[in-house]
């Protein structure tokens, strides 16, 4: 996997760091927590046609901003939210109707992660943008829209298939 391992540093590490253990903004590539699917053919199909890319087969994905939800119902959905990872979340509290109304559709029951769709799970620590009060209340008012470059105009379609398996083997190799 030399080839791979050089085209890996050359076009990913930068964002994803140079073991794959991602930052603030980008997603770790070394654990089993993939927004759109981490087996060789889904990671590929993410390589060709990127995240909210020109690309006609791009993968959209956006948390819209609740900049009209009120303060107060924001500050208390931001600490439903680290509840839900906690596993503190009061189901019978004032947010979970805030939740219930506008997170269900996109991050599912219970915050548990779209199928698919680019919503994360909001029960786990797996997180790109942070998870503390702070760090959701700022997505809730300004909203998040990552992107990840399409490779198709840089990479062949060969290149593009071994990155897409050293990509899969990362978080292979961690969870063994």
């Amino acid at each position: 996997m030399p080839a791979a391992d050089r085209l890996y540093l050359d076009n990913c590490s930068a964002c994803h760091g140079a073991q794959g253990g991602g930052g603030p903004g980008f997603p770790v590539l070394t654990d089993s927590h993939w927004l759109w699917g981490g087996d060789p053919e889904t990671i590929a199909e993410t390589l060709q046609a990127g995240i909210n890319t020109t690309h006609p087969d791009t993968r959209w994905a956006q948390m819209p901003a609740f900049d009209w939800m009120e303060r107060q119902d924001r500050r208390q959905l931001a600490e439903y939210v680290v509840a839900l990872r906690d596993g503190t979340a009061d189901p019978d509290g004032p947010a979970a109707p805030l939740f219930e109304e506008n997170c269900v559709a996109c991050h599912g029951d219970g915050g548990t992660g779209g199928l698919m769709n680019g919503a994360p799970a909001l029960t786990d620590t797996a997180v790109i943008y942070g998870q503390d009060a702070a760090s959701v209340s700022q997505t809730l008012r300004y909203g998040r829209q990552g992107v990840m470059p399409h490779w198709s105009d840089r990479l062949s379609d060969a290149e593009i298939n071994l990155l897409a398996l050293y990509v899969n083997r990362l978080s292979e190799e961690v969870s063994q």
